[in-house]
């Protein structure tokens, strides 16, 4: 049985380092074409909040902010039929995964760096638990992961 374990816990560690490989190996650049208008709303503020969909915004190893800027003002107006303001604050909400490290970091740089023109937030997604069908399955996996873990 320990054998056993140790060739899953060795098999998906091996999957796991593959899978953060293809992640760099596959990572793209910003595609303007990919971008919607999704949606724009008055807030309490008395502003309006916009609500656009696209791809990660870097181009190689820097965050994209003039594209993504002029894109978002091509797209409100050909898609939702509004004028961006001059001045506007970004909120770059990011689902990146854990392997596109190196992705978070330019954003989080260029935004660390250029407060002023917004934030970022990165709210990571994870689907392995979707396919679980019980805690005792996840404890399960979690000791095949890290070893003997005990529950309280």
């Amino acid at each position: 049985r320990h054998c056993l374990c140790q060739r899953s816990a060795m098999s998906l560690f091996v999957f796991l380092l593959l899978l953060a490989f293809s992640s760099l190996l596959f990572a793209e650049n910003f595609h303007p074409e990919r971008t919607l208008y999704i949606d724009g709303t008055p807030s309490s503020s008395g502003l309006k909040n916009f609500l656009f969909r696209g791809n990660m915004p870097i181009n190689g190893s820097h965050f994209a902010y003039e594209e993504l800027v002029a894109t978002l003002r091509q797209v409100a107006r050909t898609q939702g039929n509004v004028s961006l303001p001059e001045d506007f604050f970004l909120t770059d909400i990011s689902y990146l995964n854990p392997f596109e490290f190196k992705d978070e970091e330019i954003e989080r740089e260029f935004f660390q760096s250029n407060s002023s023109r917004g934030t970022f937030i990165n709210w990571i997604i994870c689907t392995f638990f979707k396919y679980l069908k019980s805690f005792d399955e996840f404890f399960s996996w979690k000791s095949l992961l890290f070893g003997e873990i005990g529950r309280a």
